[in-house]
């Protein structure tokens, strides 16, 4: 049951929904980013606080940065800094191009799997910190959601973003690691600093 001084998103939820969001490692179908059922609470709460805030940023966008270049798209921002991107989204963000008019929907969930990655090196993940690196990627979910992808197809595409994270972790590290410094990075300043510069443009 929601608790009436939440210190953690999953103080919020109702029993149904922190088994529904622990059991499929997503945000549910149908929510906007701070919707919730009539059973959950409201209020204010910490994201994995246990973790550097800074360190949550950068790794979440150098996350999506990396996976939108190895999969082929471009990236002419990537940005960490807090209320720096317009009208009122996340508090970072990845300028991204594209040749042929999509991208790979992996990319959306580079940032969610990137963090995960990150806690769980940091320390052992429990549940409630499952809810918070959800929560944290609830835009993306909902990009996906509205972009017609399929249960299934969100499911593809965040094993494929974990893998491609596995992969590619000293590049997101490094890229991180200049965010946390100089809150935004160029493209090319991204691309030198991840050492990524051989797969721009590459599918």
């Amino acid at each position: 049951m929601p608790r009436e001084d939440p210190e953690r998103v999953a103080d919020l939820l109702c029993d149904r929904h922190f088994d529904l969001i622990v059991g499929s490692g997503v945000w549910p179908r149908g929510w906007s980013v701070h919707s919730s059922c009539l059973d959950c609470g409201s209020g204010r709460f910490d994201l994995l606080p246990h973790l550097d805030l800074d360190w949550q940023l950068a790794v979440h966008e150098a996350g999506h940065a990396v996976c939108f270049v190895v999969t082929g798209s471009g990236v002419e921002l990537v940005t960490s800094r807090r209320g720096d991107v317009p009208a009122g989204a996340a508090a970072g963000g990845v300028n991204f191009t594209t040749e042929k008019g999509s991208y790979d929907a992996a990319a959306l969930f580079g940032g969610a799997a990137a963090v995960r990655f990150w806690a769980e090196s940091q320390q052992p993940v429990g549940d409630t910190d499952v809810v918070d690196v959800v929560f944290g990627a609830s835009h993306d979910f909902v990009a996906a959601y509205e972009a017609g992808l399929s249960d299934a197809e969100v499911d593809e595409s965040f094993t494929k973003a974990e893998d491609l994270v596995e992969d590619f972790w000293p590049s997101i590290e490094r890229a991180a690691a200049a965010l946390v410094t100089r809150g935004r990075l160029t493209g090319a300043e991204f691309l030198g600093v991840a050492g990524l510069e051989a797969r721009a443009g590459r599918r």
